[in-house]
């Protein structure tokens, strides 16, 4: 198993907060790739944009086990998902203990 978590505001970056059944679509897209989630923590962070202004976040954490290395592709696509439908520049996210900024190509 490969061990996996990321970060979801919930709100956006002009402060509107994304809705239970925002939430609910990505739980159900987990459920259907991964089989299985779990949300781990609420958690608290800031971040500097680039023109320089400094976001505030309160953010779900959810974790995915993966079951083989090949699942990755699937995470990722899952976290491209994640990031447009919650209009995020990019999303904060681990696998196997590695952190990286999951941002557009």
């Amino acid at each position: 198993m490969i061990e996996t978590t990321f970060l979801v505001p919930i709100a956006n970056n002009d402060g509107r907060p994304f809705t239970d059944p925002d939430f609910v679509q990505l739980e159900n897209l987990l459920l259907g790739t991964f089989d299985a989630w779990t949300r781990l923590a609420s958690v608290q962070g800031a971040w500097r944009g680039e023109a320089g202004v400094v976001y505030h976040d309160s953010s779900r954490q959810y974790a995915v086990a993966l079951s083989s290395w090949r699942r990755v592709v699937d995470f990722i696509q899952v976290l491209d998902w994640t990031r447009i439908k919650f209009e995020q520049e990019a999303i904060m996210a681990t696998i196997a203990g590695i952190p990286e900024i999951f941002a557009p190509r």
